[in-house]
């Protein structure tokens, strides 16, 4: 039986190339951005639909003072736009690459709230907790997921 000998050069471009193929997809997607430090860097601009209501959005902002816009429809009809600036005072207690936890209410106030946005599998929940005289009476949860809708396009009430 007749052996074949290849040259050295060929073994060596075989080499290389196996080398390349396999460490070429090594390195990270665009998809997997992971500059982002804080949870209204990561979903700046993000819009999220809440899984089970009629046309609430929620748009994500890189601002303390106003991290967020809701839109919330109660016929389809039209969408009223709420900006978190509007809500009473908001005190950031947690604010990670995945979390974003605030305090709702005026220091001192008897009732407040305490709200949490949670990213994870590429959804985000939203808990909402309502405190009076500082007992937790209610606790409200939330699923989004990442929507496509344009805000702009939506009819808002007069």
């Amino acid at each position: 039986m007749k052996s074949i000998q290849l040259p050295n050069k060929f073994y060596t471009i075989l080499i290389l190339s196996c080398f390349i193929f396999t460490f070429s997809g090594c390195g990270g997607s665009d998809d997997d951005d992971n500059s982002c430090q804080v949870f209204l860097e990561c979903q700046e601009g993000t819009v999220w639909e809440n899984i089970g209501w009629l046309g609430t959005y929620l748009k994500f902002q890189n601002n303390t003072s106003n991290p967020w816009v809701v839109y919330d429809t109660y016929d389809g009809g039209c969408y009223f736009s709420t900006q978190s600036s509007s809500v009473e005072q908001i005190t950031i207690i947690e604010h990670s690459e995945n979390i974003l936890k605030y305090r709702t209410g005026y220091v001192g106030g008897i009732n407040h709230g305490i709200s949490t946005y949670t990213y994870s599998n590429g959804k985000i929940t939203y808990r909402d907790e309502y405190y009076i005289n500082g007992v937790l009476d209610e606790v409200d949860i939330y699923t989004f997921n990442r929507s496509s809708v344009n805000l702009s396009s939506l009819v808002i009430c007069d």
